[in-house]
């Protein structure tokens, strides 16, 4: 009776919540200093890649072990990702001052693809980081690859990914009624839906390295 209790799939199921709860709690604990949050998120993203691809392992000390091990490069790629949109948010906010007409709209446009590439990138380079040892560069290459390959669902991921900011923007109220959700679960079930998503592309990409 017991062990059919523990292999039940009620039972794996509140089991897998617990997991998701665990991965979000301590990627805010490692977050705090706030420069540590984008190798707080690529930890998160290794422990939920073990998950998703059946390798599951004791999860603070393999989140500690990834949050250590991709600190540098983690925290270069989030550096990098925050200049650019900072800059394209400045510009894509500044062109009304600077040009008037068709130029302002066509400009706009341009820095608004701009924008949503960066976002995409920076949605799947993370996990690529978690996953791989590699040189930036080669994360950056096979990140480009995996969007070329697969659109869609890389934007599915990118969607996901911004879906807590398009709610503090849209419907602020409600990501307060949610608060709670996003405290608890909402890192662990984007990391754990993004990995799951990019599980067949990455398949296919180690099958032709």
């Amino acid at each position: 009776m017991r062990t059919k209790l523990f292999t039940s799939p009620l039972y794996r199921f509140f089991n897998r919540i617990a997991d998701l709860i665990c991965v979000s709690l301590l990627t805010l604990l490692f977050s705090i200093p706030l420069i540590t949050v984008f190798a707080a998120i690529t930890a998160a993203h290794n422990v939920i890649q073990d998950m998703v691809f059946g390798t599951e392992s004791t999860i603070v000390k393999k989140y500690w072990n990834s949050f250590r091990e991709s600190f540098k490069h983690a925290t270069i790629t989030g550096f990098i990702l925050l200049v650019t949109v900072a800059i394209s948010i400045c510009n894509f906010a500044w062109f009304p001052s600077l040009f008037t007409g068709i130029s302002v709209v066509m400009l706009r446009v341009l820095f608004g693809i701009l924008l949503v590439a960066i976002l995409t990138l920076g949605s799947i380079i993370l996990p690529l980081i978690a996953r791989y040892k590699n040189p930036l560069r080669q994360h950056f290459k096979n990140a480009i690859i995996l969007c070329i390959y697969r659109p869609i669902r890389i934007l599915f991921v990118t969607f996901i990914n911004i879906l807590p900011l398009l709610i503090v923007i849209f419907n602020p109220a409600f990501w307060i009624y949610t608060l709670a959700f996003w405290t608890f679960m909402g890192i662990g079930i984007i990391s754990y839906l993004t990995n799951l998503l990019l599980k067949s592309p990455l398949s296919r990409l180690e099958s032709t390295q």
